[in-house]
């Protein structure tokens, strides 16, 4: 199995096939995807939507990264980054910014 460039079985080199590995390593938690609560619910920032998929993946994994480490320098920093894109003026703090551009974009996306 080391010998081979894809790692495969001496079974695998005569038949001519590969064993591929079909689990994924990332779970629902690992997206954006959060659960809004459709009824009564209200946008704060409705341009959202002009940030790109891979934008609100940066935006979400700085927000979990946050949970874990709880560092203010470079949430601060991204949310800085958002408000200028999108020309908002927002003086919330910036993991409650965050979390509610989250919150609207999986909202206004999952319509």
């Amino acid at each position: 199995i080391a010998f081979t460039k894809k790692n495969q079985r001496l079974g695998d080199l005569a038949a001519n096939t590969a064993v591929v590995n079909t689990k994924s390593p990332y779970s629902v938690n690992d997206t954006v995807f959060m659960n809004v609560v459709k009824d009564n619910y209200a946008v704060t920032f409705p341009q959202v939507l002009r940030l790109s998929d891979r934008d609100i993946s940066i935006v979400n994994n700085v927000v979990n990264q946050w949970k874990k480490e709880h560092n203010d320098e470079m949430i601060e920093r991204v949310a800085i980054k958002v408000k200028t894109v999108l020309n908002i003026d927002n003086e919330e703090k910036p993991i409650v910014f965050l979390y509610k551009l989250l919150k609207d974009y999986n909202y206004l996306a999952g319509d």
